[in-house]
């Protein structure tokens, strides 16, 4: 799984409050590379945290990945269109074709100073991406450990939906298949398109997800 975004969008954050459920509010900007391993709800995932000051950088991570996590700033209305800039860029990359995208709307914590995540969805330009893959955006807050989770669970479901139509051989891809997978280098293609928001801030429970699988 790629974690990626502009500088200062929280990627790291997120990433220490899903594998330590902390906040570090003197975390430094990341330079070059973080690789966590986060297990939830039966999947083992490998979080790729990609320095967002190199954006010329990422494309060399893109070989054999299953999803990606793309971390907005709301507050940020300066460089929201810098963001959509670098979110198509990648999405028109022929390694990621089908790879589905969760996006990220973090900082929701500063109501005083964010956009909504609708407004950040249409600003995206979303339509354009959901056209031949999954795109879900998820509001969170790396401070307060809200929206995660939830964020999660729907990229795992999403995963775990591609299984079934793999085995009725369909002509889509999968990430994953049964038993103990580990899914590197698996092409992937959605089996529906669309984009959604979600707002809950509540963890969800554990429980219901296939088990065992490894997603990178």
């Amino acid at each position: 799984m790629l974690l990626l975004g502009l500088d200062n969008a929280g990627k790291t954050s997120i990433l220490l409050q899903m594998k330590e459920q902390t906040f570090m509010p003197s975390a430094v900007p990341t330079i070059g590379l973080n690789i966590e391993q986060v297990e939830f709800e039966g999947f083992l995932m490998t979080f790729w945290d990609v320095g967002g000051q190199a954006v010329k950088l990422w494309k060399h991570y893109f070989d054999s990945i299953d999803g990606i996590m793309y971390v907005i700033d709301s507050t940020d209305k300066e460089r929201l269109l810098k963001s959509r800039a670098e979110l198509h860029k990648i999405s028109r990359d022929a390694a990621l074709a089908h790879v589905p995208f969760l996006i990220m709307v973090n900082k929701t914590d500063l109501v005083d100073k964010r956009m909504s995540a609708q407004e950040i969805q249409s600003k995206l330009d979303l339509e354009v991406l959901k056209a031949d893959r999954i795109v879900h955006v998820q509001e969170c807050s790396a401070l307060e450990s809200q929206g995660i989770w939830q964020g999660l669970q729907t990229l795992t479901k999403t995963m775990s939906e591609k299984v079934t139509v793999a085995v009725k051989g369909t002509d889509h891809q999968v990430v994953l298949t049964g038993g103990t997978a580990s899914v590197r280098g698996a092409a992937s293609a959605s089996t529906r398109t669309g984009a959604s928001v979600a707002t809950d801030s509540q963890k969800p429970k554990e429980g219901g997800t296939p088990a065992n699988k490894e997603l990178s």
